[in-house]
């Protein structure tokens, strides 16, 4: 049977200290006792993270007792594995990130759940990463593209949003005509939206930059994988998939109330 947690109830929200680990900094709700260090006191917000801070942690910890200050150039042995580190994903470039992205993508929810333009700002990615991994892989491109020196992919692109439609999962429930044109709209090279024309190639490197997010290249090839039926060969597949979406209900488990 799992012990019940020892929590402070009688902090109020200000008073609880957030998270000790220099990859985290969350404040949970109420604070365990079971993850602070008994010797110097600091505060973990999970087993997770106090674990994974733990060789760091045993070199300053008879300082932090003795009240000296750290310096500020120590940096963790292990990055944190908690979700609320690198689960809000991707961290910049889209209105709201999303919690625990590859099991969503596992569960056909990618999309679910994220604001409108959030929505369409993906979707044009997805088709221009998907379309520059083609290229790259295959030497080959559909007429219609950039890579074949047309002006821009604004047919392909179409193609690719009915193709996601005609799936009946990955989109979001609000999904219909209307907003499939104002999402395909945005990527044209007139009045587009800057950034996101479909006249324009992107690669990996600039997936990386726009979002802060090492992995969300793999969850827009994932994506676009689950719309066109296959994986690009050389690209992150279904393995890659499974492992990251196990990794993440592996991090959940040490996540506190």
């Amino acid at each position: 049977m799992t012990p019940t947690p020892r929590l402070y109830t009688t902090q109020s929200a200000s008073e609880v200290p957030p998270c000790t680990h220099p990859s985290c900094g969350r404040v949970p709700v109420v604070e365990n006792v079971d993850h602070r260090c008994p010797a110097c006191h600091v505060s973990y917000c999970s087993h997770g993270c106090r674990r994974s801070d733990s060789r760091r942690h045993k070199r300053i910890c008879e300082q932090l007792r003795q009240g000296v200050e750290p310096p500020e150039n120590w940096e963790p042995v292990m990055p944190c594995n908690e979700p609320m580190c690198s689960k809000w994903s991707p961290p910049k470039g889209l209105d709201a990130p999303i919690s625990i992205p590859f099991t969503r993508l596992s569960l056909g929810t990618w999309l679910h759940d994220r604001p409108e333009h959030d929505v369409y700002r993906i979707l044009i990615d997805t088709y221009r990463l998907r379309m520059d991994d083609l290229f790259t892989t295959t030497g080959k491109a559909e007429e219609d593209r950039v890579y074949n020196g047309k002006p821009t992919s604004y047919p392909g692109f179409r193609r690719f949003i009915s193709m996601a439609a005609a799936t009946g999962r990955f989109l979001p429930p609000w999904w219909d005509g209307e907003r499939a044109t104002k999402c395909e709209k945005l990527g044209l090279p007139t009045n587009g939206l800057a950034g996101y024309k479909l006249s324009n190639k992107i690669n990996e490197e600039v997936v990386a930059g726009r979002y802060g997010d090492a992995t969300f290249a793999t969850q827009l090839r994932i994506f676009a994988a689950s719309i066109c039926g296959s994986y690009l060969q050389g690209i992150a597949g279904a393995n890659t998939l499974r492992e990251m979406a196990y990794s993440e209900s592996v991090a959940n488990r040490f996540l506190v109330a």
